[in-house]
């Protein structure tokens, strides 16, 4: 069983993303990864999730 990247898609999506937003979750998962955590765990699909959500809003607002 393959891990999943999650910081890969975090940059995959990172010029779609508002820099405000990329900015926090960067430093979300810099402090979680830190503080012992692994960049497979969930909480860091949480994030890159919260920033697929304004990759999304951005897409749709320029339409």
């Amino acid at each position: 069983m393959t891990q999943p990247d999650y910081l890969a898609e975090l940059e995959a999506i990172s010029d779609q993303v508002p820099l405000v937003v990329l900015a926090d979750v960067n430093n979300r998962i810099g402090d979680w990864i830190l503080s012992g955590g692994n960049p497979t765990d969930n909480y860091v699909k949480q994030k890159v999730d919260y920033a697929k959500m304004w990759a999304e809003k951005g897409a749709k607002d320029s339409e």
